[in-house]
């Protein structure tokens, strides 16, 4: 027995070359908006669009969209979603009322939007990231805008879990460049990712892609005592964890190497000859050089 199935997908249709050459997907299904491309190969004498997405936190699954003869549909996790039977040259772009599937799809009773094709609420020129002092800049700019009511930041630390940590006003509806910045003051060690959620006054929203920026807190308040030392120095700093540690005579030859694991680290130096060091604490790109001398 064939289920109804309410599927919630937002298919933004993008103009570009001479055909509508990428579907965008979003909705209850999705984790993250799923991009289709053209396949270059039309199926029963339309354009089909194949791709894959994160589906019910299920990555990389395969999907495609395509003319049956009689209706487009919508394959993913090797069921079928069909569209109401409207022979237009690209998938319809109304509110569709429902789509059917096999027993055991997926997203059962899930709404289901499809929009498109037209002009895109947003044309997104560039979206990116990077470290700034001790925050994390996120740039963007529009070539033009539809209906924009704004964009939701949206952070995550593992890729999959979101939530929004700021919001910029959008520009309504204008053909001007717009740019737009948003700081986050609060960056976490480690990779930081960042996405856009377009909004328009109409409710409707659109993902831009996922950027990734690492970040890696500044060495800061690092002492080394007792500096002179005669047998053991101990030093300390803010987030020394996994550090690497390295410590050059004064010729800069490599005489002792330790990687830390807590956030001070006592060194046994009791059989360097005597003079004057360098100790390196290295953590990702940062590092942090100070002297100590040693002597009997």
């Amino acid at each position: 027995m064939v289920r109804r199935l309410l599927l919630g997908i937002m298919a933004l249709f993008l103009l570009g070359g001479s055909a509508h050459a990428q579907v965008f997907l979003s909705g209850p299904c999705f984790d993250v908006e799923a991009r289709l491309d053209d396949t270059g190969v039309p199926v029963n004498g339309k354009i089909a669009y194949s791709g894959t997405g994160t589906v019910l936190s299920n990555p990389n699954v395969p999907l495609e969209i395509e003319w049956d003869g009689a209706r487009w549909i919508m394959k993913m996790f090797g069921n079928t979603y069909y569209e109401e039977t409207n022979d237009t040259t690209i998938p319809n772009n109304t509110v569709i009322g429902s789509w059917s599937a096999l027993p055991g799809a997926p997203c059962a009773m899930a709404s289901v939007t499809i929009r498109g094709p037209g002009t895109l609420p947003v044309e997104l020129v560039y979206f990116t990231g990077h470290t700034r002092e001790n925050t994390i800049a996120l740039n963007w700019q529009t070539s033009s805008e539809t209906n924009n009511y704004g964009f939701e930041i949206e952070k995550s630390l593992d890729g999959e879990q979101w939530d929004q940590i700021g919001f910029i006003q959008g520009g309504g509806t204008t053909t001007e460049v717009l740019n737009y910045s948003f700081i986050d003051e609060l960056p976490e060690v480690g990779p930081n990712y960042y996405r856009l959620r377009q909004v328009d006054y109409t409710g409707e929203f659109e993902y831009s892609e996922t950027v990734n920026v690492r970040y890696a807190e500044e060495i800061k308040d690092l002492s080394i005592f007792p500096n002179p030392t005669k047998g053991q120095i101990t030093i300390s700093g803010n987030d020394l964890v996994n550090a690497e540690l390295s410590i050059f005579d004064n010729f800069g030859r490599l005489v002792r190497t330790q990687t830390s694991d807590q956030e001070r680290i006592q060194m046994d130096v009791s059989d360097l000859v005597d003079g004057a060091y360098m100790i390196q604490i290295k953590r990702g790109k940062n590092i942090k050089t100070e002297k100590f001398v040693k002597l009997d």
